[in-house]
């Protein structure tokens, strides 16, 4: 195999996440604020409206590629744990990968919650003491539909008004913000999921098959969340696992994890590879965490997106990858073969191109596998404009270096032919 030289590879791709990747902190601190407002605004008013929420909410807690600082570009993602804590709730675990939930000796205490409501809220937990997830989702997406209609979708909080649509997708009541206008900045659109979980204690309630004690150090939470089954819609027992907060303490402290793995979502996002999820993205690189020893990820950020780039091919190739926590559980296998096929042969015509322009010493061609053609343009002209000072410096050396020649050719001639008086 030719020889690459990594430094091209590396100054581009610090350029890259410098310019196009890395989030700007004044953005990110207006958009953290809209999501404080909205997020304040929604759960108070889902406990004024429904005193089975009252009782049964605990806190809020983010989630996803913003919490664990692995989101590209913008803060347009928030995701967000509702957390919900059932009377005495007993997770056993199911299929690989999820538990049952059984309240059955917190049963009475339910009773009193539900009291004269029964029949509203009788889809929440069976005749057997299961809490149904399907049913805990649909009521709450109820809930907040209610709310968004009484203000006709409008909200004013804190000195700015926020127009807000409602859509499903999976365990997420998704809320989609316009930002009409602000008095702290940040006008634009982003997005809310809100996730219901229920959360439990790593040293008390463990259903993970990969021990806690190996992994799981100041983290003391899992949690689970209603990710819909498609084999079974309705009065659905199973709740798929979720280590958030664990799987975020395993990413800090690592020098170039963080950073690989938001080049390589900025690459899905090019190419619009949709079905690779983020998830999948951080799972590969935990398996590498966990595999590889400390200092490793102090390397040159060239060579270990190189070889992360092999991993994560491998792992489409051979169609695996296995959950961090569950044993017999891939989670390719939520996905169709041709849409697995398609991953990789996307990733690897990317990575194989990288290559032949790096062999090649064409290392600009390296933006186009990885910038969008807007960026690409805007990366290009920016880097002509510096390169203007740039040769008009070296051209100013130059000159000196030949002035300075001249002035020493002459001194020398002037000491050989000159005689002093």
């Amino acid at each position: 195999m030719a020889t690459i030289d990594p430094k091209p590879l590396e100054d581009h791709l610090k350029r890259i996440s410098s310019r196009f990747i890395s989030i700007n902190k004044d953005v990110k601190t207006a958009f953290r604020q809209h999501y404080n407002n909205i997020s304040d605004y929604m759960i108070q008013s889902m406990k004024e409206r429904d005193n089975v929420f009252k009782e049964l909410f605990q806190e809020v807690k983010l989630a996803g590629s913003y919490a664990d600082e692995i989101k590209v570009t913008a803060p347009n993602e928030f995701d967000t744990l509702i957390i919900l804590k059932f009377p005495k709730p007993n997770p056993v675990s199911s299929v690989p990968g999820f538990v049952t939930i059984n309240i059955s000796d917190g049963i009475n205490k339910w009773r009193t919650w539900v009291d004269g409501n029964e029949g509203k809220y009788r889809r929440l937990v069976d005749t057997d003491g299961f809490v149904i997830q399907d049913g805990v989702l649909d009521w709450l997406r109820v809930l907040v539909r209610d709310i968004l209609g009484e203000q006709e979708s409008i909200l004013r909080v804190n000195g700015a008004e926020y127009y807000i649509s409602q859509t499903n997708h999976g365990p997420a009541i998704t809320l989609d913000v316009n930002v009409r206008s602000s008095t702290h900045g940040g006008i634009g659109d982003f997005s809310i999921d809100l996730v219901p979980a229920l959360q439990f204690q790593v040293h008390s309630k463990w259903v993970a098959d990969k021990q806690a004690k190996s992994i799981v150090k100041d983290c003391r939470f899992w949690n689970t969340i209603p990710k819909p089954n498609k084999l079974r819609l309705h009065k659905n027992r199973d709740w798929i696992c979720s280590y958030a907060e664990i799987e975020r303490d395993l990413l800090n402290g690592r020098n170039r994890l963080k950073p690989l793995i938001r080049i390589f979502k900025k690459i899905r996002d090019k190419v619009k590879l949709e079905n690779l999820k983020s998830y999948y993205i951080k799972t590969i690189l935990l398996h590498q965490r966990l595999q590889k020893p400390d200092d490793y990820w102090n390397g040159t950020l060239s060579v270990l997106f190189l070889e992360m780039f092999d991993v994560i091919l491998k792992h489409f190739q051979t169609k695996t990858l296995w959950s961090l926590w569950h044993n017999n559980y891939n989670l390719l296998s939520q996905l169709r073969e041709n849409q697995i096929d398609a991953i990789y042969l996307n990733l690897k015509s990317i990575k194989d191109t990288m290559v032949k322009n790096l062999v090649n010493e064409k290392p600009d061609l390296i933006y186009k596998q990885i910038l969008t053609s807007d960026e690409f343009t805007a990366m290009d002209e920016s880097e002509r404009k510096e390169a203007v000072p740039k040769v008009e410096e070296e051209r100013a050396a130059e000159e000196q270096t030949t002035q300075q020649t001249i002035s020493g050719f002459i001194h020398r001639l002037m000491k050989l032919f000159i005689v002093p008086k």
